[in-house]
């Protein structure tokens, strides 16, 4: 008896036994059954969806005529022709024919011109009269080479003796000649293509220099494009009035200032002029490892070996 006694002892579990028994009996029940139940619901909507064909139909009926309403206002903006001018002829991605010098600040933006690049167009038009090619719409500031090559094939120009009558007109205004050393800004913003911007900018460059010596130096002006400069080369002079720069008397800093010389060319020069005060003649620069032929040739205009002061330190 004693030992059936402790038999049943041994037997015997706890209340928290049997409670996390019954947890784990209904986690495997879980485990078993829930797979089972999703397979019957998934054969049912299976046999639901081969059963009623002409239900599904009806729903995506009723789907697509509800994504087909369109807002009355939504509708009326879409009949409005997006490009006013009836001239241009609309094809697909929102490309298409046009004229550079009849563009209006809309068609521009459609065909991927920025506002910014518009503006400088319109002012093309007006300093330096029409565009009769498609080159040179190109070289408009602003077109890039790819936005070109996306646009070049609808260029249409509408009347291109139109355009060459008021170029021809325009050509035949009295433009004086200036000396690109004395003009002021009044005087570069009559010549076409160039804005006051652009005056006051070759003006502050040519101080820079000490006064250009050849009118192909106003290439170097920043936003002054080659077809500008063709332009207007005709009513150029250069009276070649520059002021002497004598670099034995200037720092590395004040040297390097110049449009011409870099940081680094100013620290050769500058090392070889303290090595060589008595130096009388700009090719003996060429002494100088490091220094490239291009920069003397380019600098040697605006050097003065007359005075022999010390250098500056």
């Amino acid at each position: 008896m004693q030992t059936t006694g402790k038999f049943y002892d041994k037997l015997y579990l706890s209340k928290n036994e049997r409670l996390g028994i019954a947890l784990l009996l209904l986690v495997l029940l879980c485990v078993v059954f829930i797979p089972i139940l999703w397979r019957g619901r998934m054969k049912i909507e299976e046999y639901n969806l081969k059963s009623s064909p002409g239900k599904i139909e009806q729903e995506l009926t009723g789907i697509t005529e509800i994504s087909n309403h369109v807002n009355p206002l939504q509708s009326k903006s879409k009949r409005l022709n997006p490009f006013p001018s009836n001239e241009y002829k609309n094809i697909p991605n929102q490309l298409f024919e046009f004229d550079p010098n009849h563009l209006t600040k809309q068609d521009a933006i459609n065909l991927g011109i920025s506002e910014k690049t518009y503006e400088i167009l319109q002012n093309y038009l007006e300093k330096a009269g029409m565009i009769s090619s498609s080159e040179q719409f190109s070289k408009i500031y602003g077109i890039s080479p790819a936005l070109f090559k996306k646009l070049e094939k609808y260029i249409r120009f509408q009347n291109i003796t139109a355009v060459s009558a008021k170029q021809s007109s325009y050509s035949k205004k009295t433009i004086e000649s200036i000396d690109i050393n004395e003009a002021s800004v009044e005087d570069w913003s009559k010549l076409p293509g160039i804005g006051p911007v652009l005056s006051d900018r070759i003006i502050r460059y040519k101080n820079k220099l000490g006064g250009f010596y050849h009118v192909d130096q106003l290439m170097e002006v920043y936003g002054l494009a080659p077809e500008t400069h063709e332009q207007i080369k005709q009513y150029l002079k250069c009276n070649q009035r520059i002021t002497p720069l004598d670099l034995r008397e200037k720092s590395i800093k004040e040297i390097a200032s110049h449009p011409y010389l870099d940081y680094k060319s100013a620290k050769l020069i500058h090392a070889f002029l303290k090595q060589h005060p008595d130096i009388s003649s700009t090719n003996e620069l060429n002494q100088i490892f490091g220094l490239d032929q291009a920069t003397i040739e380019k600098i040697g205009p605006y050097l003065s070996w007359k005075n022999k002061d010390t250098l500056s330190e």
